[in-house]
């Protein structure tokens, strides 16, 4: 696992949170991890900027914004870049835990703004939600999101990618 913060220059980071925070387009999402429809209301919303299926392509018009974090990671190839979005519930909730990929490929989290939000993974390291923090690591390491109860929202970007 590898930690960088201060991941983006100031005027890359600053495009990139406004543009977060403002103007992303999210759409609301029932589950965050498959089967915790019964820990209801469990839910978020979701923003998708790159996802490769089926030998097709879907990229955002936002994508350019991420490409400072892309020239960090220098992937071979993409999979998915996906948005989070965890909402305030007036109180704290962990999400089950998960992997983003069965497959030997790479995971990164960037975190958009700073709150007492945590990314935890199954050796008990826990990750706090720091604003332009990039965390690196094996998309097949078990690890669980959580919301926040001190901002509004809790914003992180997904990579995965070869």
């Amino acid at each position: 696992m590898k930690i960088i913060d201060n991941a983006l220059n100031h005027e890359d980071f600053t495009k990139l949170k406004d543009f977060m925070m403002s103007n992303c387009d999210w759409y609301f999402s029932e589950t965050i991890v498959t089967g915790e429809e019964e820990n209801f209301p469990i839910c978020c919303f979701t923003s998708a900027f790159y996802d490769y299926k089926n030998y097709q392509v879907h990229c955002s018009s936002a994508y350019d914004l991420l490409l400072p974090i892309i020239e960090i990671l220098k992937p071979i190839a993409l999979v998915r870049i996906k948005a989070n979005m965890y909402i305030n519930q007036n109180k704290f909730v962990m999400h089950d835990m998960h992997t983003d990929s069965d497959k030997d490929i790479n995971a990164a989290i960037f975190y958009v703004n700073s709150n007492n939000g945590k990314t935890i993974f199954l050796d008990g390291t826990e990750i706090e939600s720091v604003e332009n923090r990039l965390v690196i690591f094996k998309a097949n390491t078990p690890h669980r999101s959580t919301n926040c109860t001190n901002q509004y929202r809790r914003i992180n970007i997904n990579f995965n990618y070869v």
